[in-house]
């Protein structure tokens, strides 16, 4: 477990009506942070969907 603020963001997120990833373009695509965070984002949801 990573010890950042993304468990925070978890209530905010699910709470949203809309969500908007912005990141500057480096070399053709997205931040390495941004990155990052969409891909704990993914593998959050796939946990939460196959709990449903």
């Amino acid at each position: 477990m990573q010890k950042d603020d993304f468990q925070e963001l978890v209530p905010k997120i699910l709470d949203a009506d809309l969500i908007v990833f912005a990141s500057p373009l480096m070399f053709w695509t997205i931040s390495a942070k941004l990155k990052a965070f969409i891909e704990r984002f993914i593998v959050w949801l796939k946990m939460i969907y196959i709990h449903l």
